[in-house]
């Protein structure tokens, strides 16, 4: 595994899980405040990075243990990451939200390290192994998910789990970062 891969996904669970800590443990309003401020920020940087060669080439040399090589001259996916965190927070019940965040932050981790390494059956750019292992990261974070008060039933977070699974493996138009835990959030609250 390389450094841009390990810092990566670093980086991806970190994010994850201080964004569903303060989401858990802190007033709702100024962490859902918080986060909007922080997504306003990072999207700012990346538009003058993209707009200005120079300013880019200074952010791709200091961020490049956490950028994929196509994400040079493209927006990164923290954004998309920050607002489908933010979405989900906003839309649904925090539970739901919470669980979705969590299917994204272990479940895109697992899918890139099993992918990466034993991914053989390719779906467009991804491979059938690494959806097996985002299907299973999910599930264990609905085992752990389900025994927290206010919980989703059992039977939604594995939908939940699911739909993560096949969104992330689908070829959507919008970066996976914003739809997994949206769309993963909606089909828990619908079938709460």
């Amino acid at each position: 595994m390389t450094d841009v891969h390990l810092f990566r996904k670093l980086w991806h669970i970190g994010g994850g899980i201080l964004v569903v800590s303060t989401l858990a443990f802190l007033p709702r309003v100024e962490t859902l405040t918080a986060i909007a401020l922080i997504l306003a920020i990072d999207l700012a940087v990346e538009i003058v990075r993209l707009r200005s060669p120079s300013v880019n080439a200074r952010f791709v040399r200091a961020a490049r243990p956490l950028l994929r090589p196509a994400e040079h001259g493209k927006i990164s996916g923290t954004p998309p990451f920050l607002a489908g965190c933010l979405a989900a927070a906003v839309l649904f019940p925090l539970p739901v939200a919470i669980a979705g965040i969590l299917f994204l932050t272990f479940g895109d981790v697992a899918a890139t390290t099993v992918g990466e390494r034993f991914g053989r059956t390719r779906i467009g750019g991804k491979s059938l192994e690494g959806t097996g292992a985002f299907l299973a990261a999910s599930v264990v974070v609905s085992l752990g998910v389900a025994s927290f008060p206010h919980a989703p039933p059992f039977g939604a977070l594995a939908a939940g789990a699911v739909t993560a699974a096949a969104v992330e493996l689908l070829p959507l138009p919008v970066n996976d970062n914003f739809t997994v835990p949206v769309a993963s959030a909606a089909v828990m609250h619908l079938l709460s």
